[in-house]
């Protein structure tokens, strides 16, 4: 190595760290180029520190982001997010806020609910929406993809397992988009959006509250999530009406989320990716595994956690009372653990990504969303094998706690077609 070389390899560190001291999970790139501020800095300063918000570690390589995640007594989830919230109206989310043991009792409520049996089942459901949702777009030769189906179809698919009515979609849309609205926005602009939230929140609470009503008042009551919540006895967790209503208004923001920003992401990479798109229509064996590589690519939500105790992690030492986040994008394109992290590869043999996280808060509807995303492939290909991004409308992404797409214009057929 040169001289030059070699003190460029040792600034190198220093940069990186110095970066690490502005970033915050709002300066985040593109859904095809996520995070490069956090691929250098897990290149160079691996475990790092922002002075952003008070000050927080970043964790950026897969084994320290799982060390954090399986280690719940270690580092504690009843504060998430960065910064830490101190606006909820009506208590945390559960069981998303709980550690074990009062977490585990929860789980154990809501596992069989969404189990990989559950989502077998649902598959035939779950196809019929997605060939609804399809054929318009068939029929017009294009369509704006997020609103017009990756918004639509995870709630198709989860209301009714919830015990909400499809009818009612459009007002829980938007319910839910009013649900996020702090997600986007900086903490110094979060007043307005907070209170948009807040008055979300009540409509929500005051909707699913009357369903809890009438199916504790049900002789026989449909079995479903809203009815488990409304009749359950939980052994050592407390599981009153405050508490139902913070799971439901969990599950209901998770299993929308997920879906729609993993499936527009999915075919925002596609349309300007055709040869390998052509290899999903080739082969629909291949689905199940580019399903698994979007989630590790994209893993658009990254996490905090609270540090309990004195703890090292990386060869660095947190203080108890000290934030961490581990932004799990940047552990799944850790090439210690992925080769060629940054490139979505079809035929990836082996492929334990945490894009549902880790440990005890392992997403509990992980079957159902990739049972989603593999449909949803499968059936918009065998539709419309060749579409394109529309030329006169750019796509329009979003930053924030969630990384995602707001609008999405295809048009159906190969690169040249005219949208009508």
């Amino acid at each position: 190595m040169t001289p030059s070389a070699s003190r460029a390899a040792e600034a190198a560190p220093t940069v990186a760290c110095e970066h690490a001291r502005r970033f915050t999970i709002y300066d985040t790139g593109t859904p095809l180029d996520p995070y490069p501020t956090l691929r250098e800095i897990r290149s160079g300063c691996p475990v790092a520190r922002s002075e952003q918000f008070g000050g927080y570690w970043i964790v950026t390589r897969y084994a320290d982001a799982r060390f954090v995640l399986q280690n719940p007594e270690i580092f504690s989830s009843t504060q998430n997010t960065i910064p830490p919230r101190k606006d909820i109206s009506v208590g945390p989310p559960i069981p998303l806020n709980v550690d074990p043991p009062h977490h585990t009792d929860y789980r154990k409520l809501l596992e069989p609910l969404m189990s990989p049996k559950v989502a077998r089942a649902m598959e035939p459901r779950i196809r019929e929406e997605v060939r609804k949702l399809v054929a318009p777009i068939v029929t017009a030769g294009g369509t704006e993809l997020v609103e017009g189906m990756a918004a639509k179809l995870p709630g198709l698919v989860f209301l009714p397992l919830l015990g909400l009515d499809v009818t009612e979609l459009d007002e829980l849309l938007s319910l839910h988009t009013r649900l996020l609205a702090t997600t986007r926005v900086a903490p110094e602009d979060r007043e307005a959006a907070t209170r948009v939230r807040e008055e979300a929140e009540a409509a929500l609470h005051a909707k699913v509250g009357a369903l809890l009503d009438a199916r504790s008042a049900m002789p026989d009551p449909p079995e479903d999530i809203m009815t488990a919540l409304a009749v359950a006895d939980l052994e050592n967790a407390p599981l009153g009406r405050p508490e139902a209503l913070r799971t439901v208004k969990l599950l209901f923001a998770a299993a929308l989320d997920t879906v729609k920003n993993t499936l527009s992401m999915a075919m925002y990479y596609l349309a300007q990716h055709p040869e390998q798109r052509a290899e999903l229509v080739a082969d629909e064996r291949l689905i199940p595994v580019a399903v698994e590589e979007f989630i590790r690519f994209f893993s658009p939500a990254p996490t905090g956690r609270l540090v309990m105790r004195d703890v090292e992690v990386g060869g660095v030492t947190f203080a108890a009372g000290d934030m961490v986040l581990v932004p799990i994008v940047a552990a799944n394109h850790d090439d210690a653990r992925f080769a060629e992290p940054d490139r979505i590869d079809f035929h990836r043999r082996s492929n334990p990504h945490i894009g549902f996280g880790a440990g005890p808060h392992r997403c509990l509807g992980s079957h159902l969303a990739r049972m989603e995303l593999k449909v949803a492939l499968e059936e918009i290909h065998r539709a419309m094998p060749e579409y394109h991004l529309a030329s006169d409308v750019p796509p329009r992404v979003h930053g924030g706690a969630i990384v995602g797409i707001d609008r999405l214009d295809l048009v159906v057929g190969p690169a040249g077609a005219v949208a009508p």
